[in-house]
C-alpha cells in the first residue's frame, strides 16, 4: 500500500469517508473473505487469506488515520506515524457534521482544540453544529473565541517591512504624493467604482439559496438549504436571530417593503410569514390541503406589502392577502415549476418564469396575461423590473435579455457568464445590473449599453442569490459553498 487513498480503495470506500463508514465495510468483507468459509477449497481459502491480510492492514492503517494516530505520509516500504494531528480530528468532524451526525462531530471538534487551542476554524465549525442543536450559548461562546483568536492573530502579525530608499527616490515619492490622489479622466472615459468583500458569513450548514437586504440597509436576511432563515446585521455580520419552523430546505425569501415581516417558502410546500423585530412566526400559508402540492420556489412582496405571490414545482402562482393569510387567486396552465415572480414597481403587474419556455407577464388584479415572450432555453431562474418598470431583464441560462416591458421586445443580451445565471437584480438608481451565477462569480453590468462593468470572485461555489441595498454601495451575495459575501463600493 502507497497510500492512505489506496486502504479507502481496498475497502470499497469512496476517499475521506467517515470513521463508522470505515468500520462498516471491514466488518461486511471480513465476513465475505474470512478463510474458514473456504475449508473445502484449499486454493480459494489461501486466496481469502492473502485478501484478509490486505483488508486488515487497511482498516488498521485507516483506523490510525481516523484517530490522529497516523500521518497521511508513506514511505517506501512502510508508513510514517507521529503524535495526533488537530487537523485529523478537523476533517473527521466536518465529514460528520456534512453527514448530520452532530454528536460525534462535536466529539471531533472537541479532540482537535484539546490539541490545538488556538483552532479558530474548528471553533467556528463546532459553534455552527451546537447552533444547529440548538446549544445557542455554546454556540455563542465558540463564536466569540474564534473571533478574540483572529483578533489576536492579526496583531501577532509582523509589520510591514519598508523598503530602502534613496535620497532622490524619496523626492520623487514626496513629488508623487503632492499630486491629486484620483487624477481626472481623460475625456470620454469613465471610471469604474471598485467593489471589496468586506465581510464573509459562515454560519448556515448548507448552501445559501437566498438573501435580501431589508430596505433600511441594516438587516441581511438568508434562507438555506440547512431549513433555517437567519437574520444578519448588515454593519459587522453579527447574527440577530435564526428563525426555525421549516421541516426541509428553504429556497425562497423575501422582506416586505418596511423589512418588519418577511416571507420563507420551503421544500416543505408551506410559506411562513416572519415578524423580523421578534423573530416569531405569524402564520403559515399552505398546509396539507390547501396552499401549494409542491415545494415553494419563489416569493416576493407587493409594493405595498398587502399581497404575497408565490411560485411552486407544482406548476402554479399564488397569490395570498399578508394580513389574514387568505388565498386570493391561483394561476394554473403552466408546463414547469415556477422558479421566479418579480412585482412591478407600480404593483399593477408581476412576470414570472421558470422551467418552461415562456415568460409570462400578468395582471395582478385579475391574473390576466398581457404578454407572453418565448425564450430560448426553458431554463428561467430569475426576472426582475427595473426602478421605473419599463425593463424587465431575464436570466435564461447563461445569459441575461433585457426586454421593454410594454413591448417584449428585446433590447441586447447580456453575454459572460461561463455559467448558468440564477439570480438577477437592477440597482435603484436603474443604471446597474448584478448576476450571480453557477460560474462562482459576481457580474456587474451597465444597464444602458449591456457593456460588463467588472466582476466580483470569491465564491467557491455556484452564487444562488444576489441582492443590493437601497443606496446601491452594498451587494449582498449567497452561494452553495455556505457562505454570504458582502461587497461594498469604494
Amino acid at each position: 500500500m502507497s497510500n492512505i487513498n489506496e486502504c479507502y480503495e481496498i475497502l470499497g470506500l469512496k476517499q475521506n469517508a467517515c470513521q463508522q463508514e470505515v468500520k462498516q465495510a471491514y466488518r461486511n468483507l471480513a465476513k465475505i473473505w474470512h478463510p474458514d468459509r473456504f475449508i473445502d477449497d484449499l486454493e480459494k481459502k489461501k486466496e481469502a487469506e492473502e485478501k484478509i491480510k490486505e483488508i486488515n492492514q487497511a482498516y488498521k492503517l485507516l483506523k490510525s488515520y481516523h484517530s490522529g494516530e497516523l500521518v497521511d505520509t508513506f514511505l517506501a516500504g512502510g508508513y510514517s506515524v507521529s503524535r495526533s494531528k488537530p487537523e485529523v480530528f478537523y476533517n473527521e468532524g466536518v465529514a460528520n457534521a456534512n453527514a448530520e451526525k452532530y454528536q460525534e462531530a462535536i466529539e471531533y471538534f472537541n479532540n482537535a482544540i484539546r490539541l490545538n487551542p488556538n483552532y479558530i476554524e474548528a471553533y467556528k465549525y463546532r459553534g455552527l453544529v451546537c447552533e444547529k442543536l440548538g446549544y445557542n450559548n455554546r454556540a455563542t461562546s465558540d463564536f466569540r473565541k474564534a473571533l478574540e483568536l483572529e483578533r489576536k492573530q492579526k496583531k501577532t502579525e509582523p509589520p510591514e517591512v519598508k523598503k530602502q530608499t534613496t535620497p532622490s527616490a524619496r523626492a520623487k515619492e514626496a513629488k508623487e504624493r503632492s499630486q491629486p490622489e484620483t487624477p481626472p479622466a481623460p475625456t470620454g472615459a469613465s471610471s469604474t467604482p471598485l467593489w471589496d468583500c468586506v465581510f464573509t458569513f459562515a454560519r448556515h450548514l448548507n448552501s445559501v439559496s437566498s438573501v435580501a437586504i431589508s430596505q433600511d440597509g441594516r438587516t441581511i436576511a438568508s434562507g438555506s438549504f440547512d431549513g433555517t432563515v437567519k437574520l444578519w446585521q448588515l454593519n459587522n455580520g453579527e447574527i440577530i436571530r435564526t428563525l426555525s419552523g421549516h421541516s426541509d430546505r428553504v429556497l425562497c425569501i423575501a422582506f416586505n417593503r418596511n423589512g418588519i415581516n418577511l416571507a420563507s417558502g420551503s421544500a416543505d410546500k408551506t410559506i411562513k410569514l416572519w415578524q423580523t423585530t421578534t423573530g416569531k412566526e405569524i402564520r403559515t400559508l399552505g398546509s396539507l390541503f390547501s396552499g401549494h402540492s409542491d415545494k415553494v420556489s419563489a416569493v416576493t412582496f407587493s409594493p405595498d406589502g398587502q399581497i404575497l405571490a408565490s411560485g411552486s414545482a407544482d406548476k402554479t402562482i399564488k397569490l395570498w392577502q399578508t394580513s389574514t393569510g387568505k388565498e386570493i387567486s391561483s394561476f394554473s396552465g403552466h408546463s414547469a415549476q415556477i422558479t421566479t415572480i418579480s412585482m412591478s414597481p407600480d404593483g399593477k403587474i408581476f412576470a414570472s418564469g421558470g422551467l418552461e419556455k415562456p415568460v409570462r407577464i400578468r395582471q395582478i388584479d385579475n391574473g390576466k396575461i398581457i404578454r407572453s415572450i418565448p425564450v430560448l432555453s426553458a431554463n428561467v431562474l430569475s426576472v426582475t423590473f427595473s426602478p421605473d418598470g419599463e425593463i424587465l431583464a431575464i436570466a435564461t441560462a447563461e445569459e441575461i435579455k433585457l426586454l421593454q416591458t410594454a413591448t417584449g421586445q428585446e433590447i441586447c443580451t447580456l453575454k459572460g457568464h461561463s455559467g448558468r445565471v440564477y439570480s438577477v437584480v437592477i440597482s435603484p438608481d436603474g443604471k446597474t445590473l448584478i448576476s450571480g451565477s453557477g460560474d462562482g462569480t459576481i457580474k456587474l453590468w451597465e444597464l444602458s449599453t449591456g457593456k460588463e462593468i467588472c466582476t466580483l470572485t470569491g465564491h467557491s461555489g455556484s452564487v444562488y442569490s444576489v441582492a443590493i441595498s437601497r443606496d446601491g454601495k452594498t451587494i449582498v451575495s449567497g452561494s452553495n459553498d455556505k457562505t454570504i459575501k458582502v461587497w461594498r463600493c469604494n
